[in-house]
């Protein structure tokens, strides 16, 4: 099916008597990322058959982006909205309505008409911004292993400050980079440079079912990363041995220059044990994009969704998707060109 729907005049009626319209707002530090965070909806939701509105309601409302969803599938959808990263408020148009008014704090200053049918809005969820500081990098508690030998708790573990060390990731990231993996049709995941584990936590807030498996070369990691809830291995993912076979690998490598020779041979090394119709998902330097994708598409024949660069505080990023899948790249295909279109 087409993950994407223009809506007119004529098939509004059919459309809104099976389906609803749920308009999602993006988060202030992701406003310019409006691509990705429509990419991050649909995947998650993939399972559900999420549709992007192209040409939706409430234009002139910045940050407003619009999605079909079958009524029946409503309460489900709902269930996951405080697990979306790039978008954090949601709202329902009811074209039900006997009076149509706007019971939200979306200021629009057009009428409440949309091909011809009148509706109302209401606020459906509001993520919990106390929530989102608890699950900060800064806030969460971690394990290592001290000098001594013995574990220690720490509260707002960042990274080690190395070359191969990198700043922990946003939330709203590390939800994304989970999201776009597709989460509610994975069993089993690798992280293969885990580093402070926010991939690995957030992949447990988003699917706690999921058995994920981290890699990263820093012994002392290894009690915070299965605090986390992960299956451990210390060493590189460069030469490690791996018997499973993964269905998404997600991970934000090392952004050094430094690092990048030994990122490409990693991907290449735990790649083979991405399932046939596995998913790899990962951020990286804006520096390093063009080598790693070269190595997905020219040394290991990997099918790109997409990628989007994006800057995190300064730091210009990459994040791409990739899968073996040639069925769920040929089905995405027209919707990531449609939504590669908008701004």
């Amino acid at each position: 099916m087409e993950r994407y729907v223009e809506i007119d005049g004529k098939n509004i009626k059919e459309l809104t008597s099976n389906n609803n319209v749920v308009c999602c707002r993006l988060r202030n530090s992701r406003i310019k990322s409006k691509q990705l965070a429509i990419m991050e909806m649909l995947l998650m939701n993939y399972d559900l058959g999420l549709r992007f509105i192209k040409n939706g309601p409430l234009g002139d409302v910045k940050g407003i982006v619009s999605f079909l969803i079958s009524k029946d599938k409503m309460d489900a959808l709902t269930e996951r909205l405080n697990r979306i990263g790039y978008f954090n408020e949601f709202y329902l148009l009811n074209f039900d309505s006997e009076i149509c008014e706007n019971k939200s704090n979306i200021e629009t200053i057009n009428p409440l008409v949309w091909k011809g049918l009148s509706f109302s809005i209401e606020t459906i969820y509001k993520q919990d911004e106390k929530l989102y500081e608890q699950q900060s990098p800064h806030n969460r508690t971690f394990k290592i292993v001290s000098y001594n030998g013995e574990e220690k708790v720490l509260n707002g573990y960042r990274g080690n400050g190395t070359d191969m060390g990198r700043r922990a990731l946003p939330v709203e990231d590390a939800r994304c980079l989970v999201n776009l993996s597709i989460p509610f049709n994975e069993n089993k995941v690798l992280e293969p440079f885990a580093g402070g584990g926010g991939i690995i936590y957030m992949y447990k807030y988003i699917n706690p079912n999921v058995d994920i498996t981290s890699i990263d070369i820093d012994e002392t990691l290894k009690p915070g990363l299965e605090y986390y809830g992960a299956k451990h291995i210390v060493g590189s993912s460069a030469n490690v041995h791996l018997s499973e076979s993964y269905d998404a690998i997600v991970t934000e490598v090392p952004f050094s220059n430094n690092a990048t020779s030994s990122v490409v041979e990693a991907i290449k090394n735990v790649y083979a044990n991405l399932d046939e119709k596995g998913i790899i998902v990962l951020m990286c330097g804006i520096q390093q994009s063009k080598d790693i994708a070269n190595c997905l598409k020219e040394d290991l024949n990997s099918n790109l969704l997409f990628k989007k660069e994006l800057n995190r505080k300064g730091t210009d990023v990459v994040i791409q998707v990739w899968t073996k899948n040639f069925e769920l790249y040929n089905e995405l295909e027209s919707t990531i060109s449609t939504v590669s279109k908008v701004f």
